[in-house]
């Protein structure tokens, strides 16, 4: 931490809006249980901005009044939105820097879904109504992790310049402060876990859809938390529907692929040696030894 350039944090929790589909909690937060990450934010901040816990940053890194605030990824309507909850302290402590922050975030290009109207909103005609993405009877309710293929664990400059098309899950990481390496196994046993059973949530639909897919969601019938049934009887499902991983039109969205089935590849900016120990000690390593995970060192100029 920094008392020269760190004063405000936001903490991001993600989140989704698919009602139409009995596999919701798929799409919020995986590392939540199934549930919406904003709760956690919100509580990080509460926790942070609580004047105990500002008077030990003070004395511990002589930052006087660093501020927290929450707000949620959604990853249905591509947007960043800052917790209701926090409006009114943002509005009335927060910089001018992180206003015009969020002012940007908020006029980058949102998901376009079919019969999204296309608007103009503050002079940017690409902004678009994205409701129907939220309404019950939308088909296609979300497409934002249906192209994970890899992580990349490192530092951010080795990828700000690069366009990785929503692929690619990233964790900041410098292996030169990781002395001992519990921070990489920490990465791998809770981050890694999460994003590899979301890749094998996808993989699997793709490549045996009809055992670990369900099917075609409008034919769904629930059968309490066990999963759903395709009309009246039949097998169990429990898998990801067809909508979720099938290619979709190209004016709609430029995942046209759909789910590109390609086991996690996780790509570490650290030595092999300390890699494959942190590897080793970690909730990943059957997965690993499974053939389910690889893990690649970048090393050399890249680390």
């Amino acid at each position: 931490l920094s008392p020269h350039t760190l004063k405000e944090v936001i903490f991001v929790g993600h989140g989704a809006d698919a009602p139409n589909t009995p596999f919701y909690s798929m799409f919020e937060c995986g590392a939540c249980g199934g549930n919406n990450g904003l709760l956690n934010a919100r509580f990080a901040a509460t926790l942070m901005n609580d004047p105990v816990v500002q008077n030990l940053i003070k004395e511990r890194y002589a930052i006087d009044s660093i501020r927290f605030y929450a707000a949620e990824h959604n990853t249905t309507l591509a947007t960043v939105q800052l917790d209701p909850q926090s409006h009114s302290d943002f509005q009335n402590h927060s910089s001018g820097v992180l206003k015009r922050l969020l002012q940007q975030i908020s006029l980058l290009p949102k998901r376009a879904f079919p019969n999204s109207e296309e608007v103009i909103e503050n002079g940017n005609p690409t902004s678009r109504t994205s409701g129907s993405a939220c309404a019950w009877w939308q088909v296609f309710p979300e497409w934002g992790l249906s192209g994970n293929a890899a992580c990349v664990i490192g530092p951010r400059s080795l990828t700000n310049k690069f366009n990785l098309r929503s692929r690619v899950f990233l964790h900041d990481y410098s292996w030169e402060e990781d002395v001992d390496n519990q921070v990489l196994t920490s990465i791998f046993s809770g981050p890694g876990v999460v994003m590899q059973m979301i890749n094998a949530a996808y993989n699997g639909a793709v490549t045996n859809p009809k055992i670990l897919g369900s099917g075609d969601k409008t034919r769904h019938n629930v059968l309490g938390e066990a999963g759903v049934l395709l009309g009246a009887d039949g097998p169990l499902y429990r898998g990801l529907p067809w909508q979720s991983i099938a290619p979709q039109a190209p004016q709609f969205t430029r995942n046209e692929n759909g789910h590109i089935p390609l086991r996690l590849q996780i790509f570490v900016a650290a030595p092999i040696t300390k890699i494959a120990e942190a590897l080793k000690q970690s909730a990943l390593a059957p997965f690993a030894a499974g053939g389910w995970v690889a893990a690649h060192a970048l090393e050399g100029d890249s680390a």
